[in-house]
């Protein structure tokens, strides 16, 4: 009877990574699934146990759930309050782990910033229960190294090395995204007075 939930920004967006692609569904052995629930995007297995999909943007509809595991996925786009105020008192319980995935914003104002700096404050202060890992795009096997590095090529020639290190690196990176004039070069935005 354990239950796993998988949240992302959007339950539309859950449906695509995890459902569509059939990446849930083709995760467990065949023999301990017991229903695949299609309109629920939920399997339950033989055991009792459930793993389901949902979207953190109708955040009224998970209140009261009790789930074993929580996991977050594209962190980057959830809400404070979702986090607050309905998934935050579901993980009260002793039993229940959260894991966190996304790439980091590209916004200071975003709460991941807000969370990561809080969770990397516990850790420093001794959490035992907490960890914190940032792990770049060259990890992932299925990634091609040589189009990595033409990525990263093409990114610091235009300037853009910021997105380099928060995309593929998974570093809390900020240029001028928030400014009046995040891309301001002299070459090509002022002109020779005549």
């Amino acid at each position: 009877n354990f239950i796993v939930m998988i949240i992302a920004p959007q339950l539309k967006q859950a449906k695509k990574i995890y459902w569509n692609s059939k990446r849930l569904q083709n995760y467990p052995p065949p023999q301990y699934v017991d229903v695949t629930n299609v309109s629920d995007m939920m399997l339950r297995f033989k055991n009792g146990s459930y793993i389901a999909i949902d979207g953190c943007e109708n955040y009224d509809a998970l209140r009261g759930v009790k789930p074993n595991l929580v996991i977050y996925d594209e962190f980057q786009h959830h809400s404070k309050e979702f986090h607050l105020e309905v998934m935050q008192p579901n993980l009260l319980t002793s039993s229940t782990a959260l894991l966190v995935f996304g790439t980091p914003p590209n916004s200071r104002g975003a709460y991941y910033v807000e969370y990561r700096d809080q969770l990397i404050k516990e850790i420093k202060e001794g959490s035992t229960t907490s960890a914190y890992y940032e792990f770049p795009s060259s990890t992932n096997p299925a990634n091609n190294p040589a189009k990595l590095e033409k990525v990263r090529k093409q990114l610091f020639d235009a300037g853009n090395e910021v997105i380099w290190y928060r995309e593929y690196l998974g570093q809390l990176a900020f240029g001028g995204e928030d400014v009046v004039f995040p891309k301001w070069n002299p070459k090509v935005h002022c002109r020779t007075h005549l």
